[in-house]
């Protein structure tokens, strides 16, 4: 499935402007359906479209014939045999948690607490210096739509990067009569000297920045320790998201005190890994972020049923179909601005198989 994007999603790592992903569908024997959703990144490029139809072709042998009751042992034997392609086991999990959901009789937001029915997201900004013009026009947009914080790609170029948060903030209070609250994402890009050399300019230029997410590079844990013994470094929030991938992740960051809070996706951990984190980070004190991919609203609803079922996420980063040129109707949950909420009674039907008859192929 191939949708054009608004404007092009840029970050240090890549770009693109389409959504493609792939949409997994699990009916079993009495007629419940699970619907899913795998993204493709550049950040995760096993997860590519052929890749995951050959995964889901793998899965569907052992699957058939299988109660629902049974899926976890099937999906841990998938993931150590294929373990690199990371969003299509969280896909094809999500689709076999919704159709068990459905058969049971649960609704998706209840099952993870019910706590709210009602979440705000912030809006992404893509990483796009040499277009000023339409980053200004993005943020204007946004904010007159009800957005109130922004989340700004950003390259591993201080002064580059500096030019475009103070670019987004001046476009956004423009429009809101008062500067917006502002997050940054590094998609890995940048080196431990000049992370802090861009925290230095951030200082100087007295723009408070609430967190930010992802600098360095993943997997490099000796420049994150040595980041992390800066004191300079503490001036603003480190969240960690393509580091902490499951609760071993987790764990091993809370205990070394690597990060102040956890960006947790659905589409990258699935249903079991990121209750597990969810559970991790809640013990640890570390304060979580709920992200998504360039996803439709198949796989967004994920992510919106566990922010507000659980209710415990500090930053809600789920814009996704807002890259999309026109927004998904979804009778379970309606979309004003950078508000979502979740509409009851939601129809049984629809609970666990959002937008299956409305977004096609």
């Amino acid at each position: 499935m191939t949708r054009p994007l608004r404007l092009d999603f840029a970050t240090a790592r890549g770009r693109k402007s389409a959504l493609t992903s792939t949409l997994v569908r699990v009916e079993l024997a009495s007629g419940a359906v699970g619907v899913g959703e795998v993204p493709t990144s550049a950040l995760f490029p096993e997860d590519s479209l052929p890749q995951t139809a050959a995964l889901l072709e793998r899965a569907g042998r052992p699957l058939r014939g299988t109660s629902i009751h049974d899926r976890e042992g099937v999906l841990a034997r998938l993931r150590r045999e294929r373990p690199r392609v990371v969003m299509s086991h969280a896909g094809l999990e999500v689709a076999l948690h919704r159709a068990w959901l459905a058969e049971t009789g649960q609704d998706e937001r209840e099952w993870w607490g019910g706590q709210l029915l009602e979440v705000e997201s912030d809006l992404t900004v893509p990483f796009l210096p040499d277009q000023p013009e339409v980053v200004d026009a993005w943020v204007r947009r946004g904010a007159a739509r009800g957005f109130r914080c922004f989340k700004i790609k950003v390259g591993g170029r201080p002064s580059v990067d500096l030019a475009q948060v103070k670019r987004v903030v001046a476009a956004a209070a423009a429009v809101l009569g008062a500067a917006p609250v502002v997050r940054l994402d590094g998609n890995q890009g940048y080196t431990v000297p000049r992370y802090l050399r861009l925290l230095r300019a951030l200082e100087r230029s007295g723009i408070p920045v609430e967190l930010f997410e992802q600098p360095l590079r993943a997997g490099d844990l000796a420049a994150l320790r040595a980041l992390r013994a800066a004191p300079a470094a503490r001036a603003i929030p480190l969240y960690l998201d393509e580091d902490v991938l499951d609760a071993q992740g987790c764990v091993r960051a809370a205990e070394e005190g690597l990060c102040d809070g956890i960006n947790l996706k659905i589409a990258k951990s699935g249903i079991g890994g990121s209750a597990a984190i969810l559970a991790t980070a809640r013990r640890a004190g570390l304060s979580l972020m709920v992200g998504c991919m360039t996803e439709t609203m198949v796989g967004l609803s994920a992510g919106l049923a566990l922010a507000a079922g659980s209710g415990a996420f500090h930053a809600v980063d789920l814009d996704g179909v807002h890259f999309l040129r026109r927004l998904p109707h979804d009778p379970g949950i309606s979309i004003d601005g950078a508000r979502y909420r979740f509409v009851l009674p939601r129809p049984r039907a629809l609970a666990t198989t959002p937008l299956a008859t409305t977004l096609g192929r």
